[in-house]
């Protein structure tokens, strides 16, 4: 997935199933207009 605007913060948990990162895109999810800085959380299996 392209982005769309700037990305920072990354972190990721001891055992690495957790991701977490701050972005100002507006691509990452669906309905998202305005470019504000929000933090988002993966958890992979």
């Amino acid at each position: 997935m392209a982005g769309n605007g700037g990305a920072g913060a990354p972190s990721v948990n001891g055992d690495g199933r957790l991701i977490a990162f701050t972005s100002t895109g507006t691509g990452l999810v669906a309905g998202t207009t305005v470019a504000v800085n929000r933090l988002y959380l993966r958890t992979r299996p």
